[in-house]
């Protein structure tokens, strides 16, 4: 499950890192992009779908679920929960949930779950699969940023993930911690400039360019301004 059609064929299974290329030749599946369809050797499928339609899930049942950069899906609470539906065979269904840290409700919610494992690594352990000009120009601009401290070095999820283990035995479920980076001093100066960055690019629509720096979208906000 990808936030698109398009992540999922050419990221997921296609690219460089994706399923097709992970695996040896001989152990490699057939992939069927008209049918959405990865078939292996000994009998196991798997299916494609995006995160865009949701209903898309009604259905289909599974034994276990891939989802990447879950925090982009749009509609991500829905989408998560009808493949909770499908999740139904096997003694013991399980999913795996990749993504680059961004501190969403769901996410945070399936991180502090006592039957969630959380595992992190920051881009520095992938360096060896990393152009080193990425390393040095990207790391160097990002790295003390907000942008840069939820994907490079996310702190303030960390944080806030231990709050929320503290305090939501106490207070119950609807409780929900958020943490104002923007009034933190030492990122202040960082958060301006990188907003300047972004609303100098005139390929970013209005709610992408506020995804950037962390805030919410708004209604009527997919456009260029």
């Amino acid at each position: 499950m990808g936030e698109t059609e398009h992540d999922v064929r050419e990221v997921m299974i296609e690219g460089i890192s994706g399923l097709l290329a992970v695996h040896p030749r001989r152990d490699r599946p057939m992939w069927s992009p008209s049918r959405k369809r990865l078939e292996w050797a000994n009998g196991a499928v798997a299916y494609a779908f995006s995160a865009e339609d949701p209903e898309s899930l009604r259905g289909p049942q599974f034994g276990c679920a891939w989802s990447d950069e879950m925090p982009k899906w749009r509609y991500a609470e829905a989408t998560f929960d009808m493949l909770q539906f499908g999740l139904r065979l096997g003694s013991q269904p399980k999913q795996l949930i990749t993504t680059t840290p961004r501190p969403t409700a769901l996410l945070k919610r399936l991180m502090i779950d006592p039957s969630s494992a959380v595992t992190r690594a920051p881009t520095q352990a992938n360096a060896l699969n990393l152009a080193p000009t990425f390393l040095k120009s990207v790391m160097a601009r990002y790295q003390n940023t907000r942008l840069g401290r939820q994907t490079v070095l996310p702190l303030a999820t960390r944080i806030d993930t231990s709050l929320a283990q503290w305090l939501l035995p106490q207070f119950g479920a609807g409780v929900h911690l958020v943490i104002d980076t923007d009034r933190i001093e030492a990122l202040a100066s960082d958060c301006s400039a990188l907003w300047e960055r972004v609303t100098a690019a005139p390929f970013l629509t209005l709610n992408e360019k506020r995804e950037a720096v962390g805030h919410a979208p708004l209604n009527g906000g997919d456009r260029f301004e």
